[in-house]
């Protein structure tokens, strides 16, 4: 606010300028007091001087610009600035910000009292310029229903949507040329904590809203109708800083909101649960007694634990981890998530969580609450809006107490069609001769977590018709088809893959998936299956396609009824592929150049990420799968039936094309797509 001994009056800055005499002043203030209206109402009323005359001797007495907002355009972010009834009230229009001001073009500069007000409601310091009072107020109209305007259209679009006519993708499209502003995916973004913390989640969550980032003590905030200039205003006023509309979908930003404040809500529902059950001090002096004897949960203290493991569930979730992992340490709880196959930490809560954590989790995945001192399976179905998630469910005890890992799988998140699978030229001819074939062994090899499952719902995919009775055993049921018969494996209840396998040979099927060859009794009875005529698809656990031949022999299936059924196996990895938003590249060591089997005459560049906050500084973003495929030749019967070493099994597939693990993870680092260091981590070496 102007310093009180600096204001000038409009009175005095007229006398000054040689415009009026005071004598004409003093009339002028005596017919004020009567009417009620502003001085230079006054003496423009009685003839004494011109709006032009006031405003020019004003510029020239107090130094300030006179502008003509007709030969201006006031820009959409500056008259976010101010309230259109601001404005009206004392007949002022923002015109521009400099150097952290902003610019009110007035008819009366004078009015220091409006000025404080404007300040107040801005929230930054105000710098008067002339304008006629005219022109203030065609401009407020101009401007201001420019934005009714805009309010009419929004309502508009959105009945568009309602019938189906536009789509938000369109509408999202038409603001982002229109007004200027960026359209980002919020998929794609990550945001930092301090940031989300700049906005209240009930704010968040009231306006469809979530703080995207800071630059240049600007806020950018992420919006679906960034036209709705009240709600900008009112977050000005929450935190103080210049705000930036961005363009997002409305469903993407609700999913932001979940995703980045679901963490702070679990850390606060962690201390609630602590201060209403004793204190956090209290709950670690007793560490021995929590991790060897656990902690009932009661009645009047279970409610914020129930939220707290709901919402660190929703929050894997959203953010894709594959798996949970709740760890008790010496002195805290831990919470990690892995996430494309990495795990990376979420959060650390006081111990004093660990025993009500663990009881919480036994009760919803149906375990004895009282064992602590075995490992214990189960499982949980955790109902997230419309989706179905499955939990799997796997205990553990430790020095500090029991261990919790919670496998996720979430169906919707499950691709079933051929080309997101990756292969190309003849390992897609294989693959599709292999589900062409009416009957015989296909097997699916690779560690867990290799994307196993996600191969044979493709293959059942490709071969589920009306003409074909379809058998499954599974265990979980991770994905649901229609069409086809889908069999979850309960051992508690005598189902096992074995007594299930026994039992579907007599439901007419053709086309039979078993989801792992355990143990000897399963294999043999899927064996005879595929000799009997039946197509058979399953999985088993070893490290090569070549090494599955050995594994089933080592279960003692006669090679010669291996060598007659097995059509062929596909191993596969998950690599980790090339952050799009942080990747550089480098110039190859002689190292690179040879595993990669290059000229190390010949320059080659390869890619890497840097790490940045897309990709967790991880400097890898998303995975894709990589393959070896085997199929079985008449040559490969010759060594399976005088049972040949693994070695002779492989150099036989690679005679007849097979490419290995470690060639296709090569071709994916000479794209770009991935890394050496991801090259080493998953393939083998010596191949």
């Amino acid at each position: 606010m102007v310093p009180r001994q600096d204001r000038k009056r409009l009175g005095e800055i007229l006398i000054a300028g040689g415009v009026i005499s005071p004598t004409q002043l003093d009339e002028a203030l005596k017919t004020q007091k009567v009417l009620g209206l502003r001085l230079g109402e006054v003496l423009i009323h009685h003839g004494l001087v011109t709006e032009d005359d006031i405003l020019r001797t004003m510029q020239s007495q107090l130094g300030l610009p006179l502008i003509d907002l007709n030969q201006i355009v006031v820009a959409e972010q500056i008259l976010q600035k101010l309230p259109e009834k601001v404005a009206r009230k004392y007949s002022v229009l923002p015109v521009e910000i400099s150097d952290g001001q902003l610019m009110v073009a007035m008819s009366d500069p004078t009015d220091y009292f409006a000025i404080e007000d404007l300040r107040i409601a801005v929230g930054m310091p105000i710098v008067p310029c002339l304008a006629q009072k005219d022109q203030i107020l065609n401009a407020i109209d101009r401007y201001y229903s420019h934005q009714d305007a805009e309010k009419a259209a929004r309502e508009y679009a959105k009945h568009l949507m309602a019938k189906g006519l536009v789509s938000e993708e369109q509408i999202l499209r038409t603001m982002q040329s229109q007004l200027g502003l960026p359209l980002i995916d919020l998929n794609k973004v990550i945001i930092p904590d301090e940031t989300v913390g700049l906005i209240p989640e009930s704010l968040a969550r009231k306006y469809t809203i979530i703080p995207v980032e800071v630059n240049n003590g600007q806020l950018m905030v992420a919006m679906n109708d960034p036209t709705d200039y009240s709600i900008i205003n009112e977050l000005r006023q929450v935190n103080g800083m210049l705000v930036k509309p961005c363009l997002a979908k409305k469903k993407d930003i609700l999913k932001a909101i979940d995703r980045y404040y679901a963490h702070s809500e679990a850390e606060k529902m962690a201390r609630d649960y602590l201060r209403q059950s004793g204190s956090a001090v209290a709950a670690t002096t007793q560490t021995a007694k929590v991790s060897l004897a656990g902690v009932e949960i009661d009645d009047e203290t279970s409610t914020p634990i129930i939220k707290f493991l709901n919402t660190l569930i929703e929050n894997a979730i959203n953010n894709k981890a594959s798996d949970i992992h709740i760890e008790p340490m010496e002195e805290e709880l831990r919470i990690r998530f892995r996430i494309d196959g990495v795990l990376h930490e979420s959060m650390r809560t006081p111990r004093g969580m660990i025993g009500p954590v663990v009881s919480r989790v036994k009760i919803m995945s149906d375990l004895n609450i009282s064992e602590r001192r075995l490992p214990q399976d189960g499982r949980i179905s955790y109902q997230l809006g419309e989706k179905t998630i499955d939990l799997r469910v796997s205990t553990a005890p430790t020095m500090f107490g029991e261990k919790v890992v919670l496998r996720v799988l979430d169906k919707t998140n499950v691709t079933v069609d051929k080309e997101s699978l990756g292969l190309e030229g003849i390992d897609q001819d294989r693959f599709n001769e292999f589900i062409t074939r009416p009957y015989g062994i296909v097997l699916v090899t690779g560690p867990t977590g290799s994307g196993k499952s996600t191969t044979l719902y493709t293959m059942l995919n490709q071969l589920n018709t009306p003409e074909k009775n379809i058998i499954t055993l599974e265990d979980p049921v991770e994905f649901n088809f229609s069409g086809i018969n889908q069999i979850q494996i309960n051992p508690k209840a005598g189902l096992t893959f074995a007594t299930g396998l026994r039992s579907i040979l007599r439901q007419d099927p053709d086309v039979i998936m078993v989801g792992e060859m355990r143990d000897k009794e399963t294999a043999e009875i899927a064996v005879r299956a595929a000799l009997t005529g039946h197509l058979v698809l399953s999985t088993i656990h070893t490290n090569d396609a070549a090494s599955a031949i050995n594994r089933l022999v080592d279960m003692q299936i006669e090679p010669y009824l291996l060598s007659a059924s097995l059509l062929g196996v596909i191993s596969q990895r998950l690599i980790r592929k090339t952050c799009p938003k942080c990747a550089a590249e480098y110039e190859a060591s002689p190292l690179d150049h040879m595993f990669l089997e290059r000229d190390l005459d010949v320059p080659l560049e390869l890619k890497k990420g840097k790490g940045c906050s897309f990709c967790y500084n991880s400097g890898y973003k998303g995975r894709r799968a990589i393959f070896e495929i085997m199929p079985i030749t008449s040559e490969h019967r010759v060594l399976i039936n005088r049972r040949a070493s693994v070695d002779e099994i492989r150099k036989l597939s690679i005679k007849h094309g097979m490419k290995t693990l470690k060639k296709a993870a090569a071709k994916l680092v000479l794209q770009g797509i991935t890394t050496m260091d991801e090259l080493l981590r998953v393939t083998f070496v010596n191949e």
